[in-house]
């Protein structure tokens, strides 16, 4: 795997059955784990959850479907682990930036930044996340919101401080955590459909219109 954890798996070398089942045998339970996230990642990128095949997805990480299930029990319980392994490698790097010494302010400029570089430069992970939004609107479940709640808190916790310390005007904390997801996410989409990049530029425009409004 990359450095994040969220590269595809290599393609396999052709080998005969006896040698594959020798490599499922010595490979440890965490490395497997990570093989079939790292499938899962893949097969619903493409399609989302409806459309993903629990066999695809055995295949691309070399192991049987029986594998699969005996770490995941269901379809629903595999993608809800490779989304919330999204956010866990986000919030990884955004736990960087709130542990320097900086405002809630600074924070903030640095955290969306970070939050929009880490989708533009992993688009699968992107496209796992937008697509499921859309199936949850059709079929609504809330587990696949559950990921995002702790995200969702550290940025309402950093507004409220903001807001205590005279960064931020007085506003509806959560509401304004929900205003500021919305707005990273609108810089990731506009990344993947223009055809130059002008990803720094579109970064510091959202943000001055996120703190300062469009009112003269």
């Amino acid at each position: 795997m990359g450095t994040n954890g969220l590269t595809s798996p290599s393609n396999s070398i052709m080998m005969s059955n006896g040698e594959h089942n020798n490599r499922r045998k010595v490979l440890p339970p965490d490395e497997r784990r990570e093989m079939i996230l790292d499938a899962a990642l893949e097969v619903f990128s493409k399609g989302g959850f409806q459309d993903a095949d629990v066999d695809e997805i055995a295949q691309l990480a070399q192991v049987g479907k029986g594998t699969v299930y005996r770490y995941y029990p269901s379809k629903r319980e595999l993608y809800l682990a490779v989304v919330e392994r999204v956010f866990d490698h986000l919030q990884a790097r955004l736990e960087v930036i709130q542990g320097q010494t900086q405002s809630p302010r600074e924070v903030l400029h640095a955290g969306v930044a970070e939050h929009v570089r880490f989708f533009t430069e992993n688009p699968r992970c992107w496209r796992v996340l937008v697509v499921g939004r859309l199936e949850d609107r059709l079929n609504p479940c809330r587990d696949t919101m559950l990921a995002h709640r702790t995200l969702l808190d550290s940025l309402t916790t950093l507004i409220r401080e903001g807001i205590a310390c005279g960064d931020f005007r007085e506003v509806d904390p959560e509401y304004a955590a929900f205003a500021l997801m919305s707005t990273a996410a609108t810089v990731v989409e506009k990344h993947f459909h223009q055809d130059k990049d002008t990803l720094q530029e579109d970064i510091n425009s959202a943000l001055d219109i996120y703190m300062r409004g469009i009112g003269k």
